[in-house]
């Protein structure tokens, strides 16, 4: 799967090494190990649709896939970073949930099913995460989010995943 998406002149100009959100409190990065490079890549979602001025569609910031041998993993992931906890706290789970529906929906269904739904490119994992800094803030424990609808499994060819919430230094473990 990751030589078919280095191969697609659409999306060559958005595969990238690291997943970052642009415009937050800081930028977040999560950044692709040397070592790992060659075999996983970062597509940078919201990118693609904002250089290609395509409105009404939801998007997470990154996709990445690593593939190792025949088998791929898919990572989802939807960076916030307000400049402070209350800002955070207006963050609705219906809103992050609808990102990762339409990318799945749009992006990888419709847009980029040739590669995504692709019965040669067998998929082990697919995983969906929500990440920012400030799950490390004791105060955020306070705060509940409408979790049916994150806890609510998001599924792709067969494969199930729950948003989970995760600090950026969590991704060390995650993504390798």
């Amino acid at each position: 799967m990751l030589s078919a998406l280095k191969n697609d002149e659409r999306l060559v100009p958005f595969l990238k090494d690291l997943c970052e959100e642009k415009g937050g409190y800081r930028d977040t990065l999560i950044e692709i190990d040397q070592s790992v490079k060659n075999h996983l890549k970062v597509v940078k979602v919201e990118e693609y649709y904002i250089q290609n001025a395509l409105r009404g569609i939801k998007q997470i910031d990154c996709l990445t896939v690593s593939s190792l041998k025949d088998e791929t993993s898919l990572y989802l992931i939807e960076i916030k970073e307000p400049k402070n906890i209350a800002r955070f706290k207006n963050i609705k789970s219906k809103e992050i949930r609808q990102k990762f529906t339409d990318t799945i929906d749009d992006f990888m269904t419709e847009r980029f099913g040739g590669i995504f739904l692709k019965e040669d490119h067998k998929i082990s994992d697919f995983k969906t995460y929500f990440v920012s800094s400030l799950f490390e803030n004791k105060r955020l424990k306070e705060i509940e989010y409408e979790s049916s609808l994150l806890r609510k499994p998001l599924s792709f060819r067969g494969l199930v995943s729950v948003i989970e919430k995760k600090h950026p230094s969590d991704f060390v473990n995650i993504i390798v």
